[in-house]
Order: structure tokens, then C-alpha cells, then sequence
């Protein structure tokens, strides 16, 4: 697994729905060659890496937040809050009418792609105490979402192959503790998905 995967799963975490409020300071930003799309003023935005002007390609009054590029860069899924719940939504990348893939009980937010395309993963609360999140895959055609193995999950990204898994398992991306090493504290694991056989790499 290349190291950048790790990297990506740390920095470009979801956001804990609780923290979904809108901010002009841009937020989540995910990159795709030379675009960048990112979170500013409770929508989304999408740019160029080399600078310039952002364009604004959401203009709903709820709010928008850690939108991902799908692997071809064709669509980006996110974070919405509409209609006072919280789930994940796809849309065109340039821009256009945004597809709801989720209807979580408590709230599903967007954690990353499956290398195909074909699926997003998110996270949820709906089956664990308070603070504890699961991942589930959703098909971007819609359908019923299924649990990965797992039994908790924060943060996440597959390896080009898609059969391995970097994720952290708790969802404490607000927390800014220093040389904490308590039962809370956060660990990086990889995830072999067709054996599911896990084992953490940061001990």
C-alpha cells in the first residue's frame, strides 16, 4: 500500500456531522489532477491547483461539505445537509442537480470511493454507541447499503486494487490531543477485505 493512501486517510477525513456548519474559510478540499474541489460558505466550490477563480457549482441552503472526486474525476460525491438530515449525495463535477445515494437513520457522511467508481463509502452511527462510526458501501446507482467488516470506522482509503483498506476507527478529527496514548486514541490499520484479516501498522 502506498503511503500517500495513509496520508489521504488522515488529512481529508470526513467531518463529524455535528461540525457540519458553513465557514468562509475554505475546508475538506479533495484534488484530481489539476482541479481542486473544496468547502467554503456552506457550498462547494471548484478550482484550479495552479490558482485563480473558484467556481461555486452548489447554491442549496443546507449545507455542503468533504466533496470527493470520483476516480475518473467525472463526479463528486459529499456531505449534504438537506431537508434536516444529513446523507451523501453525488453530483455532476461540473456542476448540476445532486443525486442522493443515502437515507440514514442518523447520518451518513462521505468517507471515500471504491477504486471502480462504482461505490462510496460512508460512515454512520446508526448501529454503535454514540461516538462509535461504522462504514458502509453504497452503490452511486442507489440501493440498499451493505456494512464492511469491520466493526468500527472513521476515516479510510483503498488501495489501487481496491482489496486493502487504510483506515483509522474513531471519529476524532476535532480532538487535538498531544502524546495522549489512552484507550481513545486513534490507531492506523489496514484492512484486508477479502480475507478480512486487520492489523494495525502504527504500534
Amino acid at each position: 500500500m502506498k503511503p500517500s493512501l495513509v496520508v489521504v486517510a488522515l488529512l481529508w477525513a470526513s467531518i463529524s456531522a455535528a461540525q457540519i456548519t458553513p465557514s468562509r474559510m475554505p475546508r475538506t478540499p479533495d484534488i484530481h489532477g489539476d482541479r481542486v474541489v473544496f468547502s467554503a460558505e456552506g457550498d462547494l466550490w471548484l478550482g484550479s491547483i495552479s490558482g485563480g477563480t473558484a467556481s461555486r457549482i452548489t447554491t442549496h441552503e443546507g449545507t455542503e461539505i468533504n466533496p470527493k472526486f470520483s476516480p475518473d474525476g467525472k463526479l463528486i460525491a459529499f456531505t449534504g445537509q438537506y431537508d434536516g438530515g444529513t446523507d451523501v449525495y453525488v453530483m455532476p463535477t461540473e456542476g448540476g442537480a445532486p443525486k442522493r445515494l443515502t437515507y440514514d437513520p442518523v447520518s451518513a457522511e462521505m468517507v471515500c470511493w471504491t477504486p471502480d467508481g462504482k461505490s462510496i463509502v460512508f460512515r454512520s452511527r446508526r448501529a454503535g454507541p454514540f461516538r462509535e462510526t461504522r462504514f458502509y458501501i453504497v452503490s452511486t446507482q442507489g440501493g440498499l447499503p451493505q456494512p464492511l467488516p469491520m466493526p468500527k470506522g472513521a476515516q479510510a482509503s483503498f488501495s489501487p486494487a481496491g482489496t486493502q483498506l487504510a483506515y483509522t476507527r474513531l471519529p476524532l478529527e476535532t480532538h487535538h490531543w498531544k502524546h495522549y496514548r489512552g484507550g481513545e486514541a486513534n490507531s492506523v490499520w489496514i484492512a484486508d477485505l477479502p480475507n478480512k484479516k486487520f492489523r494495525r501498522i502504527d504500534e
